[in-house]
């Protein structure tokens, strides 16, 4: 079964890597899959946050390479967003810590010269949902 298949509303899924390590990639992929109607899907980095409509609600992909400060990202309302949505993140680490106290997963990419390495945690909830997750089809 693939990722997209197990996505739950209020799931927060956490992307980090360095520049290149195919994050925006792996994002928009995964967002085709679970879209509700075919889409183009535009990297978040200019506008900080795109909003998709899904089967269950909204998925907002949220990449916040560009913000400097912790602070910036209290104009987004985010604490509220994480209540109600499926919420996709990049570059989360340049968030407040009190952002990603809730159940989350996160996917860790590390280019290395034979390829990308992924590595996926999460807590008891998601540890059930991705023990057989298949990532070559997302």
């Amino acid at each position: 079964m693939c990722l997209a298949q197990r996505v739950l509303p209020q799931d927060v899924i956490v992307l980090q890597g360095e520049i290149g390590a195919g994050k925006t990639t792996f994002a928009k992929a995964l967002i085709k899959k679970i879209v509700a109607s075919p889409c183009i899907t535009r990297s978040p980095a200019f506008p900080l946050i795109q909003e998709y409509e899904i089967v269950h609600g909204r998925l907002l992909h949220c990449d916040f390479y560009r913000l400097h400060e912790r602070e910036e990202v209290s104009g987004f309302c985010l604490d509220e967003v994480l209540d109600h949505e499926v919420v996709l993140i990049e570059w989360a680490e340049r968030l407040p810590p009190y952002f990603l106290t809730k159940n989350y997963l996160t996917i860790r990419f590390e280019q290395r010269p034979s390829g990308r390495l992924l590595y996926v945690s999460g807590n008891v909830t998601w540890r059930s949902r991705v023990t057989s997750i298949s990532f070559s089809s997302l």
